[in-house]
């Protein structure tokens, strides 16, 4: 249980950086691909990318980006603790009942309200937020120098007098057009928000989605639009090789771009791009989880042959190369990986399986 509460609170901590920029900031091509791996902290390599150049990027996410540790996930999964004093001094803590919907709930309303009080009194006690020289400031050293940002450039943008708007890009058509159930659920939770309680501190929620159909040179053009002419306060997407397409813009225009829909380890990159965040675990700590059950459940079978359909682009490439990690560094546990690549914008994948 100790651990599980570290990684709480590892949560916690990106959940309240995110909150701390936004209340102070106020069929893929071959040419999508390529344009994805120019950034400098894309994990996963273009398609056409050779092997070896594949696999030295893999090991370099895994030792500057990576998700957990393969130790530290083994340890969560087999519910180890060797922190008999943590226990010990969180014996009071809050204890959820999460065995009911009400529960979940009064549990999430719980976490929210210590987050905002955290931020709130490190705000207060000037640790937090914007300095005397227009620097962000944020948890485990976090800084955004506010003067590189455009000259026309505002934390209160998008924040209406009576509405906050967020644009949003993710894909409502084509193939992959089932997770544009994502927008539909949040905009009818907003509509909730607006309709029971009047919105967030008296402005109501305005999500502004573009359905760029997972099409990475239409996220482009719709970023382009939401940034220049949508008047927003923050954005939302989803899809790595979208996301890699347009973070670079999004930065410089210091705006926030919070909970990106991918598990891509590009994101976890507040140097360089302190101002997106993602809202899942990482697809190489993923890939740790996988190898850990296979080693766990699989025990009297190892070493095994592990096949993996991944598609041809930054999403699939990051999970192959996670994995593939994976099996180089526990030869013990996977004998051999045999990746296989199928287009995005395939109607089946009969061939591939």
């Amino acid at each position: 249980m100790g651990f599980r509460r570290k990684i709480l609170r590892l949560l916690a901590v990106l959940f309240t950086f995110a909150m701390v920029a936004a209340a102070c900031g106020g069929s893929d091509s071959d040419d999508d691909s390529s344009s994805s791996s120019d950034s400098d902290t894309a994990a996963a390599s273009s398609s056409d990318s050779s092997d070896s150049s594949d696999s030295d990027e893999a090991d370099e996410v895994e030792e500057d980006k990576g998700g957990l540790s393969q130790e530290d996930v083994e340890k969560a999964v087999a519910g180890d603790d060797d922190d008999a004093e943590e226990e010990e001094a969180d014996a009071d803590a809050y204890v959820p009942d999460r065995s009911t919907l009400d529960g979940v709930w009064a549990d999430a309303a719980h976490t929210r309200q210590v987050i905002v009080d955290k931020i709130t009194a490190k705000m207060d006690a000037g640790e937090w937020g914007i300095n005397d020289d227009n620097v962000l400031k944020g948890p485990e050293g976090f800084r955004i120098d506010l003067n590189d940002c455009p000259g026309d450039w505002s934390n209160t943008t998008g924040l209406l007098d009576d509405e906050l708007r967020v644009g949003q890009t993710t894909v409502q058509s084509g193939n992959l057009a089932a997770y544009g159930n994502i927008s539909v659920g949040w905009e009818n939770y907003w509509n909730w928000i607006n309709e029971n309680e009047g919105g967030i501190g008296g402005r109501k929620l305005k999500m502004i989605i573009k359905d760029d159909g997972y099409v990475a040179a239409q996220t482009i053009e719709f970023v382009d639009e939401l940034i220049e002419s949508a008047n927003i306060f923050a954005l939302h997407g989803l899809g790595s090789p979208n996301g890699l397409a347009v973070y670079d813009k999004i930065n410089e225009e210091c705006v926030p771009h919070l909970y990106y829909a991918s598990g891509h380890p590009a994101w976890g990159d507040p140097v360089n791009h302190p101002w997106t965040v993602s809202n899942q675990m990482s697809y190489l700590t993923e890939a740790m989880l996988w190898g850990t059950w296979i080693k766990t459940n699989l025990a009297d079978e190892l070493p095994v042959k592990v096949a993996g359909l991944v598609m041809d682009n930054d999403f699939g490439l990051a999970y192959e190369k996670g994995f593939e990690f994976y099996a180089d560094n526990n030869p013990d546990v996977v004998s051999e990986y045999l990746p296989v690549r199928h287009d995005p914008a395939a109607p089946t994948l009969t061939n591939e399986v």
